[in-house]
C-alpha cells in the first residue's frame, strides 16, 4: 500500500467513523490533500463526511459551488502552469471576491527528480495578478 492511499484511508476513516458513530461531524471541515506519488502528482478532497474526490482542480471555502463551475469550464491541464495559476486566480472574480496578491500562497511542485517545491514570493505572486 502507498503512502498516499494510507494518508487518505486514515483520514476519511477517522472522519466518517464520527459520523456514522455518532452522526456529527465534529470536525467540521474539508481537506485538500496533494503529493506525489511513483513520479505522479495528485489531488484529494476529503469532506467532513469522510467522502472523498480525486481531481485535477478542487476548491473549499466561500462561493465554493460557482468557482468549481468556472474551473470545470475553464481549466485545462495542458496549459503552461502559469496559465494554470492565472486560470485559478481568475476564478476567484466569478464570486466578485476583492482578493489581494499578500493574501494568496501559491506552491508549485516539481514531480521530476529531484523533486522541488517552490513558494512563489509576494512578488511573483503580484505579477501574476497584473496580467489578470
Amino acid at each position: 500500500m502507498t503512502y498516499k492511499r494510507t494518508l487518505l484511508r486514515k483520514n476519511r476513516s477517522l472522519l466518517l467513523n464520527y459520523t456514522q458513530i455518532s452522526g456529527y461531524r465534529p470536525f467540521g471541515v474539508s481537506i485538500i490533500l496533494t503529493g506525489i506519488n511513483h513520479g505522479k502528482a495528485f489531488l484529494y478532497k476529503i469532506e467532513p463526511s469522510g467522502s472523498y474526490f480525486n481531481n485535477n482542480a478542487v476548491v473549499i471555502g466561500e462561493g465554493m459551488e460557482d468557482i468549481t463551475k468556472y474551473l470545470e469550464e475553464y481549466y485545462n491541464p495542458q496549459e503552461s502552469i502559469s496559465d494554470q495559476i492565472i486560470s485559478g486566480l481568475k476564478a476567484f472574480k466569478v464570486q466578485n471576491l476583492e482578493l489581494e496578491s499578500n493574501q494568496v500562497e501559491i506552491v508549485q511542485i516539481q514531480i521530476e527528480e529531484p523533486i522541488l517545491f517552490n513558494r512563489l514570493t509576494n512578488k511573483e505572486i503580484e505579477t501574476l495578478f497584473n496580467e489578470i
